[in-house]
Formats: C-alpha cells, sequence, structure tokens
C-alpha cells in the first residue's frame, strides 16, 4: 500500500428488497446477516416480516376457493342448459310430436268411419230404411269428425313450426347466457389465483437469499 485510502470492491453484486409494502410504514427486518460475513450462493441473508402478508394469503385463498365455488356452479348451469336443450329436441319434443300424430291418426280414422257410415245410411235412406233426422246425425258426425281433424293437424302443425322453435330460442338464449356467466366466472378466478401467486412470490421473497458467494456489506 503506498497511498492512504479506502478499499472497495471492484465486483458487487446489488442485493435490494422485492418486497411490496402492504402500507406507509414498509417491511420490517426481523433478521440480517452481519456485515463482513463471508456467504456461499444460496446461504440466508435477511428475514423479513411475511405475518401481514401471511394474513393475506389466507384471504385470498378463501377468495379464491369462493371464485372457484361459483365458477363451477357457473359451469354446471351451462352444461344443464346444454342437456336440456337435447332432452327437449330428443324427448319432451318428440313425446309431444308423437302424441300429435297419433291424435291426428285417430280423428282420420274416426273420419273415415263416419263417412262410411254416412253411405250407409245415405243407401238405406234412399229405400226408406233410414229416417231423415238419422241421416242428419250422421251428416252431423261426418262434419263433427272433420273439424276434429282438422284442429288435431293444427295442433301438430303448431307444434313443428311454433312451439319446437319457440322453445329452441329460450334454450339457445339460456345457453348463451350461461356461457357467459361461466366464462365471466372463469375470468375472475383466473384473476384470484393471479393475485394468490404474486402474495406467494412476495412471502418467498421476504427470504432474501445471497444470490453468489461472497462478503457482505451493508
Amino acid at each position: 500500500v503506498v497511498e492512504k485510502g479506502e478499499i472497495e470492491s471492484s465486483s458487487n453484486v446489488e442485493i435490494r428488497c422485492e418486497v411490496k409494502s402492504r402500507n406507509g410504514s414498509g417491511i420490517a427486518v426481523l433478521e440480517v446477516i452481519p456485515e463482513g460475513t463471508y456467504v456461499k450462493a444460496g446461504d440466508i441473508l435477511a428475514k423479513l416480516d411475511s405475518s401481514a402478508l401471511d394474513l393475506e394469503r389466507t384471504q385470498q385463498q378463501i377468495a379464491c376457493n369462493t371464485s372457484e365455488s361459483v365458477m363451477i356452479q357457473a359451469r354446471n348451469t351451462y352444461e344443464t342448459a346444454l342437456i336440456s336443450k337435447q332432452e327437449y329436441l330428443e324427448g319432451t319434443f318428440r313425446q309431444e310430436e308423437q302424441l300429435k300424430e297419433s291424435e291426428v291418426f285417430v280423428a282420420e280414422e274416426n273420419l273415415r268411419r263416419a263417412q262410411l257410415a254416412l253411405q250407409s245410411s245415405e243407401r238405406l235412406a234412399a229405400n226408406g230404411f233410414v229416417t231423415q233426422l238419422q241421416l242428419e246425425a250422421d251428416q252431423f258426425a261426418v262434419e263433427k269428425a272433420q273439424k276434429e281433424l282438422e284442429s288435431a293437424r293444427t295442433r301438430l302443425k303448431v307444434l313443428r313450426d311454433y312451439t319446437k322453435a319457440k322453445m329452441l330460442k329460450q334454450f339457445e338464449g339460456d345457453i348463451k347466457s350461461a356461457e357467459a356467466k361461466w366464462k365471466a366466472e372463469e375470468s375472475s378466478y383466473a384473476l384470484e389465483l393471479a393475485k394468490l401467486k404474486e402474495i406467494d412470490e412476495q412471502v418467498k421473497k421476504c427470504t432474501i437469499i445471497a444470490p453468489a458467494s461472497g462478503q457482505v456489506k451493508y
């Protein structure tokens, strides 16, 4: 040494606190290694107070659990809406359609029988074996059967052309609404998880580790 002065290292690794302050007072230091200590990479240099972060993590974990539950419920609602549409098309609608088709078939058969009865009455009436009153009753029966057939065919047409379309619109609306709700809750859950991950990283950073070997200097 030929000159007076202060010797300093020419190669330094600066260590800074990376924990975000949760309040205006900052983060308290619980432990710090003495200055001048020689350390190896991976040794603990300092420990910061993580109690506030631990409490926040507990609260955030509860928020994540709640958000996950709501998301699962929303997904189940969406899946139920899909099943309801399929159930209507393959179950309820088919049953109603078959019932209406059966009503049309019965009405057609009743009309056919009424027409045969009327034809028979007309032949008998021509020979004087059936009264005019009986003939009119058979004519009325034919008209009634025709109206019942028209009514049955109308009900079948309304079911196929209008009721089905109306129900499908309602099911599609329920599906889209449930899907939007599910996606929104899914995004909320992802956000809550991101917050939890950020807190975990902050807790981890409360233990400051030496990135390289060397001598500690404040």
